[in-house]
């Protein structure tokens, strides 16, 4: 069925600006996704003699979900963002895993290695386990409540049938509810990498591009979904690099590849 092109001021705006929404939404997908599997090629050689060569661990387990579920996640919003067959079931069900995927991925388990290794880095000190532990339990109590009500205020957006050969795939309909718990959800990150930057400057990047996402959420700016997913992608990426590096370096592991030596002590320290 072919369209006539619109003469209405007001409709042609509004094309204007859907295209500048997806054209700015597809440009950060293509880029993180070119910096993730860009990273995945670098690192194979890597992953395959200390990982998986390894004997299981927690951190094992911990680093193979987060590096392999971004796959899946990067295909999904290829999916929504350019498909060209999209069903409303298909992209309520693909959009509800992706926010699911989004927020235990990067959100839960990223901020978990990253903990982690702020606590090493600290001598694994009981202070430092308490104020990192209680940030990164409050984070993921935080952001499972913001993620559902995010997920309530965030329906499929059918506008792109009414555009048939100018919009492709589909986004989320995200209502004042909605875009005020996805705001709430990037200061609660903000927070926590805060606590984290504070103590180490390992977070200092994705601290930045955390507060930018928080902002732009907030002004509703088009130019949200390139921060957005660069740092999905940095998300993904700095969790399985500090893992392999740290275990290039030492073989001196416990289960959750935290260093067992002390800072300034020679002799190695029983982790279990």
């Amino acid at each position: 069925m072919s369209t006539t092109p619109t003469t209405d001021p007001l409709m042609s705006d509004l094309l204007v600006e859907l295209w500048q929404v997806q054209l700015r939404s597809n440009f950060g997908l293509c880029v993180a996704a070119t910096l993730f599997v860009y990273d995945y090629t670098l690192s194979l050689t890597q992953e395959i003699d200390l990982i998986w060569r390894s004997k299981w661990t927690p951190m094992k387990c911990l680093f193979l979900f987060i590096r392999y579920i971004g796959f899946i996640d990067v295909m999904g919003y290829f999916y929504v963002e350019l498909g060209s067959s999209v069903t409303y079931t298909a992209c309520k069900g693909v959009l509800y895993w992706l926010l699911c995927s989004t927020a235990v991925v990067t959100y839960v388990c990223s901020t978990l290695v990253f903990g982690l290794r702020t606590w090493a880095i600290w001598n694994r000190s009981r202070p430092s386990a308490i104020i990192i532990g209680l940030a990164w339990m409050s984070t993921v109590v935080l952001v499972s409540v913001f993620t559902v009500f995010s997920m309530l205020g965030a329906l499929p957006d059918e506008g792109a049938a009414d555009f048939p050969g100018f919009i492709v795939g589909c986004g989320p309909a995200v209502s004042p509810a909605g875009a005020s718990a996805t705001l709430k959800l990037f200061i609660v990150v903000a927070s926590y990498e805060g606590v984290v930057f504070l103590m180490t400057v390992l977070a200092g990047l994705k601290f930045s591009l955390t507060i930018t996402n928080g902002v732009l959420s907030s002004m509703n700016n088009s130019w949200f979904f390139v921060p957005f997913f660069i740092d999905i992608a940095i998300y993904l990426i700095l969790p399985c690099r500090i893992v392999l590096n740290l275990r290039q370096a030492t073989n001196s592991m416990n289960g959750w590849d935290v260093t067992n030596h002390t800072f300034g002590d020679s002799t190695d320290q029983d982790a279990n």
